[in-house]
C-alpha cells in the first residue's frame, strides 16, 4: 500500500525547489535544484506509477507533477544542468534498491543490486581472503541463523535458507562467488541489521559479530556505488573510503555543528533535515581561506615582476610564459554529512527516547507511534531511511 504522506512530502519539496526555495543563487543553486528536482521526481513517480492511488488528492498530484515534467523545457534544462552545471551543490545516496528513474531525461539516485556487487567482488572494500573468512563465518553458524530468523521474520529464514548452502566448505571461492554471496546474506539479514536493536539482540555474540561485519562492508560498497553513480552528473559526492577516519560512522551532531547556511541542513538525497557539519570543518575552512590569501598575494607579486621586466617562477621554480598563473593551493575539503540512516528505535511498543528516533515514531497526522509490521520493522519514515550521504 502506497504511502500517500510519504510521496506527498516529496511533491512538496519538489514545488519548494521549482519555485527558487534555496537563498543561493548562481551556478551552486541551479545544480541543488536539479538534483532535488530530479529526485523529488523518482520518489514520486515510482509510488504513483506502482501503487495508482486512488485519493483524489494523489491523482491530483500525480497529473500536476506530469504536466510540470514531461514538458520539453524542463526535460532540456535538466540535461544542460546535469552535463554543463558547475558549483558546490551536489546530491548522494547511500541507499540500495536498484530502482531506476521513470523519466528517461532524470538519472536513478539509486545504485543498482548489479553495482554493489561489483564493489564488492572488488579488492577495494574486502579482500578475498576477507571475503573469504566473512562468508565461512556465515556458513559455520548457517543452522543458528536459520532458527534466529525464524523467530523473527518466516520470510527472512526462508530467503537466507534460499542461498546456496549446500556441499563441503571449500579451501578457495572465486571473488565473483564471495561477492555475490555476501550481498545475498545482507538482503537476507536485513531484518536483524544492527540498527534494528530489537531484532540485532536477539542473535549471539558471534551472529552479531558477523552481522556488524557484514552490513557495514556492505554500507561502504552502496555509498561507493552511489558515488560512481552521481558522480555522472555531480562530481562533489563523497565515498565512505575517501572520509577522515571514524566519520563514516559518527553520530548526529557528535563532534559536530548544524550547517550555518540555512537549507544545507536538509539532505539533498532523502530529504531529512538531519545533516550536520563536522568541527574539523572550521579549522579547514581557516587553513582554506589562509591558502588563498597567500596565493592572491604571490599572483599580486608575478604581476608586479612582469610589469618590471623580471622572470617568473612557478612553484617548481620553472619559468613560467606571460599571462600564465601558477598552479593555485590544494584546499582542504569542506564536507556536509547525513545522519538519517543512523536512527532506529529499539522497542516495539511504549515511548521511543530522542536519541534513537528524533521524531519519537510519533506520526503527525494521527498523534500515534507508526506501527510496527510482523517482522518487527518500525513503519516511521525515519527509522525505514538509510539515508548516509556525505557531499561537499
Amino acid at each position: 500500500m502506497c504511502d500517500l504522506n510519504r510521496w506527498l512530502f516529496y511533491y512538496k519539496l519538489l514545488v519548494f525547489c521549482n519555485a527558487g526555495g534555496f537563498p543561493e543563487r548562481g551556478a551552486s543553486c541551479c545544480k541543488r535544484q536539479i538534483s532535488l528536482f530530479a529526485l523529488c521526481f523518482n520518489r514520486i513517480s515510482i509510488a504513483f506509477l506502482h501503487h495508482r492511488p486512488s485519493s483524489r488528492a494523489a491523482i491530483h498530484c500525480g497529473f500536476t507533477l506530469q504536466a510540470i515534467i514531461m514538458s520539453s523545457a524542463a526535460a532540456r534544462a535538466i540535461r544542460a544542468g546535469i552535463r554543463e552545471g558547475s558549483g558546490s551543490g551536489a546530491v548522494g545516496g547511500a541507499a540500495a534498491g536498484g530502482q531506476s528513474s521513470n523519466h528517461p531525461e532524470i538519472p536513478s539516485l539509486i545504485p543498482s543490486d548489479d553495482a554493489v556487487i561489483k564493489n564488492l567482488q572488488g579488492r577495494t572494500i574486502l579482500k578475498l581472503d576477507e571475503k573469504y573468512h566473512l562468508f565461512r563465518s556465515f556458513y559455520e553458524l548457517c543452522d543458528a541463523f536459520v532458527h534466529s530468523l525464524q523467530a523473527i521474520s518466516l520470510n527472512a529464514a526462508q530467503e537466507f535458507n534460499a542461498i546456496e548452502w549446500s556441499g563441503k566448505l571449500l579451501k578457495k571461492y572465486p571473488a565473483d562467488f564471495l561477492g555475490k554471496a555476501l550481498f545475498l546474506i545482507y538482503q537476507a539479514t536485513k531484518v536483524v541489521r544492527p540498527s534494528n536493536t530489537a531484532n540485532y539482540n536477539r542473535l549471539t555474540i558471534a551472529q552479531q559479530d558477523a552481522i556488524t561485519s557484514l552490513h557495514k562492508s556492505v554500507r561502504i560498497a552502496i555509498s561507493d556505488a552511489s558515488t560512481t553513480l552521481n558522480n555522472s552528473f555531480a562530481n562533489s559526492f563523497l565515498s565512505a573510503s575517501s572520509l577522515p577516519p571514524g566519520e563514516y560512522d559518527r553520530k548526529y551532531l557528535e563532534n559536530g555543528y548544524v550547517p550555518t547556511v540555512s537549507g544545507y541542513e536538509r539532505c539533498l538525497c532523502c530529504g531529512f533535515t538531519y545533516c550536520d557539519e563536522p568541527n574539523s570543518n572550521r579549522a579547514a575552512i581557516l587553513n582554506n581561506e589562509a591558502k588563498k590569501a597567500r596565493y592572491d598575494a604571490q599572483l599580486l607579486e608575478d604581476e608586479q615582476k612582469r610589469q618590471r621586466g623580471e622572470v617568473v617562477l612557478n612553484n617548481k621554480n620553472v619559468p613560467m610564459a606571460d599571462g600564465r598563473k601558477r598552479t593555485g593551493p590544494k584546499y582542504e575539503t569542506i564536507f556536509t554529512h547525513c545522519h538519517a540512516g543512523q536512527f532506529s528505535c529499539s522497542t516495539e511498543v511504549g515511548d521511543v527516547p530522542e536519541s534513537e528516533c528524533p521524531i519519537k515514531c510519533i506520526d503527525p497526522n494521527t498523534g500515534e507511534r507508526y506501527f510496527v509490521d510482523l517482522h518487527g520493522n518500525c513503519q516511521c519514515p525515519v527509522c525505514q531511511c538509510d539515508c548516509n550521504a556525505i557531499y561537499s
